[in-house]
């Protein structure tokens, strides 16, 4: 038996002490860049150095470590990162695959937690995902120069497989800016017509589009955003759009609830700067016991004509609170 950072014992394949289970003739695969000793990357003992080895490596409902990298005086401000030269992806044939950073990962990151930062200069999202059922845990998604999607879950023209029922669990972004104004040109993690996405107890600093979920056609939804933190400087109009922004084509559903966005609207009226943004074509679903950072004295309104969470007439709202008092709410 041997021990990898945060008490993760490796049982003959086998790991303990994790959210993930175990499926027969799955593989556990270790990364660690700061081993002195490396090889196959199937034993603490002899990790991988690259996250991309052990992408490469992975097959359906393997579990990826990724042991956090040793903090020095003057490195990066979350730790020091992991930045690979090679494209990060899992494809349509990697289904069920886990990836899971250690160390200790607080609300806004934390020294020792795992980090991975884009690659200088890169347009590309830092992790893409095609393959259905993968999950996120315990990393911290880094900023380099430019503002690009952390994670990206796209699935076909129709929105029917790839990537279904994606998760991302306790996770930080920062200064992950998307793509574009809007929801349906990416967010710090961005699901593209697929269906079954999960997004909870994660937190965003600085991200212009936090989380951005895009059905396409009516054939995606059912998206779940919960117990999530967002945290914004707000000094330009170009620093945020929206926390979470909704963006369906067709019958999508939706449950948003319990977050919490600590910041102020901008006094500016261009845009889509509003802390939640459902939009107009979805069918059904639920927004309610959101915290919002409401200007004193000002009462943001949700609805479909809402200045603060905006969500069509058959979308229920509500409750929801701005500066400890109920939002006020327009009746669909």
């Amino acid at each position: 038996m041997s021990t990898f950072p945060d008490m993760v014992y490796h049982l003959g394949g086998v790991p303990v002490g994790t959210r993930y289970g175990w499926k027969q003739g799955s593989t556990s695969w270790f990364v660690d860049g700061d081993a002195s000793v490396t090889g196959d990357g199937t034993s603490p003992d002899k990790p991988f150095k690259t996250i991309y080895e052990a992408v490469t490596a992975a097959s359906s409902w393997d579990v990826i470590y990724i042991a956090p990298k040793a903090w020095t005086s003057g490195g990066l401000w979350l730790g020091t990162a992991y930045q690979e030269t090679t494209d990060l992806s899992l494809t349509y044939a990697k289904t069920g695959v886990a990836v899971v950073g250690l160390g200790h990962q607080g609300i806004i990151g934390q020294p020792y937690g795992t980090v991975i930062r884009e690659k200088s200069s890169s347009t590309q999202p830092i992790w893409k995902v095609h393959a259905p059922m993968c999950a996120f845990e315990n990393i911290s998604f880094e900023k380099e120069s430019t503002a690009v999607n952390g994670l990206y879950f796209y699935g076909d023209s129709a929105g029917v497989s790839e990537a279904a029922l994606g998760s991302v669990y306790n996770c930080h972004f920062h200064g992950l800016a998307g793509s574009g104004a809007t929801g349906d040109t990416g967010g710090a993690v961005y699901f593209d017509a697929c269906w079954g996405a999960t997004v909870d107890r994660c937190s965003f600093l600085g991200c212009r589009i936090g989380i951005s979920f895009k059905s396409n056609a009516g054939t995606a939804g059912n998206f779940i955003a919960r117990n999530n933190t967002f945290l914004s400087r707000l000094t330009a109009a170009s620093e945020i759009s929206a926390d979470i922004y909704m963006y369906a084509q067709g019958s999508a559903s939706c449950s948003i609830t319990h977050n919490n966005c600590a910041h102020l609207i901008p006094s500016y009226v261009g845009g889509h700067a509003r802390y939640i943004i459902v939009t107009a074509d979805v069918r059904q679903g639920l927004v309610a016991f959101n915290s919002v950072g409401a200007v004193t004295g000002t009462n943001y309104t949700v609805g479909p004509t809402g200045t603060g969470i905006i969500c069509p007439a058959n979308v229920g709202h509500g409750p929801n609170w701005g500066n400890a008092a109920l939002l006020a709410s327009t009746t669909p």
